[in-house]
């Protein structure tokens, strides 16, 4: 039962989804055009792809493109944050290697 019920919300919700997309392609379709290829650009093409006005994937200049090279900027700090995770891990490590020595010897005195 409650399979059907979460079945019929989403056929709802899709329904909505699809008369409001209907209804913005009406008020202001290049609008609309513009967000669907930054959409597409963003999340279904590589990072260094854009689609031509036909749709074809095309090679595009990072510089030249603001969003993805905002989405190649968050991917290099991203991975800067796990090398330093990594570093700061490491040497957490080492501190607690050091202070379980100097607890021993302290022990022994």
């Amino acid at each position: 039962l409650e399979l059907i019920y979460n079945t019929v919300i989403l056929l709802f919700v899709n329904d909505i989804d699809e008369k409001l997309y209907e209804t913005l392609s009406v008020i202001n379709p290049r609008w609309l055009g513009d967000i669907t290829k930054e959409i597409d650009t963003v999340f279904c093409s590589p990072p260094h792809a854009t689609q031509d006005s036909d749709g074809n994937t095309t090679e595009e200049d990072v510089e030249d493109n603001p969003t993805l090279k905002k989405v190649k900027s968050n991917r290099a700090t991203n991975e800067e944050i796990g090398t330093l995770i990594e570093t700061i891990q490491r040497e957490r490590g080492q501190m607690e290697k050091e202070r379980a020595l100097k607890e021993e010897e302290i022990w022994l005195l």
